[in-house]
């Protein structure tokens, strides 16, 4: 596994490895390797993978709306179903595998009340898939949303760590701060 050449650094650089690896473990169908990382590291090491899944997924509704945040209702459970059924067209493995919960609906309540409602995933889904589902569902948005000029999802990726705001802030941290701070 390689990571990204250029990370943004607000975080510890581990936590944006251990999200790559969570992200590259989902797109990879290895589910069990998620549960690892989910076992193995801190609460607090897994509710920071959590802020950057849902800060990947935050940039990815942000960049792709038109609308004014936050979305509609509408516009959310578009995401949703593109997220689910855009895997179908997708060669990778996660087409073929998610964790119990990542259907269109626990897709679309992970969007609605967790990224753009801002509450946090501990408190909405139960504890085997508070950190499995976001990571689950960025991987997905990644693969099945991919913008012009990616061919992959590390592409896509890598053009969401890349983002800066006009003042030079980088977006994808900036969200992740806004998600950890909802969550305290």
């Amino acid at each position: 596994m390689s990571s990204p050449s250029r990370l943004p650094h607000l975080f510890p650089p581990r936590i944006y490895e251990l999200t790559y690896r969570m992200l590259e473990h989902a797109v990879h169908a290895e589910l069990a390797d998620l549960a690892i990382i989910q076992l193995t590291e801190s609460a607090d090491t897994c509710h920071l993978i959590v802020d950057q899944c849902t800060a990947l997924a935050d940039c990815i509704l942000d960049r792709r709306t038109s609308e004014p945040w936050p979305p509609s209702e509408k516009v959310i459970r578009a995401f949703a179903k593109s997220t689910v059924t855009g895997l179908e067209n997708s060669s990778e493995k996660i087409a073929h595998t998610g964790p119990p919960a990542a259907t269109r609906d626990a897709v679309y309540i992970y969007l609605a009340r967790v990224v753009v409602g801002g509450e946090p995933a501990a408190q909405v889904f139960p504890p085997g898939e508070s950190v499995i589902l976001p990571a689950w569902t960025a991987a997905a948005m990644l693969v099945s949303l991919l913008p012009e000029g990616a061919t992959t999802w590390q592409d896509h990726l890598q053009m969401i760590w890349d983002l800066e705001t006009t003042d030079g802030v980088n977006y994808s941290a900036l969200a992740a701060i806004h998600s950890r701070a909802r969550r305290r």
